[in-house]
């Protein structure tokens, strides 16, 4: 769930709290294999695959092939 308000992010846990089980796992950090960073002093939200890609590699077993840019 995402907001640009804490207090409309508020009322709607409480709504959905009041008809489900819940619990608040705070900010998410990874989801479908994408890691999420946020910087909320500038209000930049960052998505990156690179753990993902590194168990990939692992998986083959191309950890030690050459790269190219």
């Amino acid at each position: 769930m995402m907001s640009s308000s804490k207090d409309e992010s508020g009322k709607l846990k409480g709504k959905l709290n009041g008809e489900f089980e819940m619990k608040d796992l705070g900010p998410t950090k990874r989801v479908l294999g994408i890691d999420i960073v946020r910087n909320c002093e500038r209000g930049k939200l960052f998505l990156s695959q690179s753990s993902y890609l590194k168990k990939v590699v692992e998986w083959f077993r191309m950890t030690n092939s050459k790269t190219v840019d």
